[in-house]
């Protein structure tokens, strides 16, 4: 029994486990991003990327963050700006690319000894 009882507890600290920082995107201004809208080809999107750490103080620069595109064009992005709670934010105007045969995608990785911190956000596109 005591061994069950063990293993459903680390079973439970394990599915909880998180990333050392949180990111989150900002659709057009909307945190409640509608993953069923189907953006057409050219049109351009407003993405604001928050990022907080969870584990203070990091031994990673935001500068450090990696961003890839897929299917996605950058048009301008602002550098990372402080925010007043010691986060990061920037803004990205990003245009959908023509006749790319999957779902775009915004990726943000930070790769450290804490976890680092990894955050998608997917495009739908037709």
């Amino acid at each position: 029994m005591k061994k069950i009882l063990l293993l459903i507890t680390a079973l439970f600290f394990i599915s909880f486990t998180s990333y050392a920082c949180d990111i989150k995107f900002l659709v057009n201004g909307l945190e409640k991003y509608d993953s069923k809208k189907v953006y057409q080809p050219n049109e351009e999107i407003k993405v604001t990327i928050l990022m907080n750490f969870v584990h203070k103080p990091c031994p990673l620069s935001i500068e450090e963050s990696k961003l890839k595109f897929e299917g996605l064009e950058v048009v301008s992005e602002s550098k990372w700006i402080e925010t007043e709670d010691g986060g990061y934010k920037k803004e990205i105007t990003l245009k959908v690319m023509p006749n790319f045969p999957k779902d775009a995608r915004l990726t943000m990785t930070r790769t450290c000894e804490r976890e680092g911190g990894f955050g998608r956000l997917v495009i739908k596109h037709s």
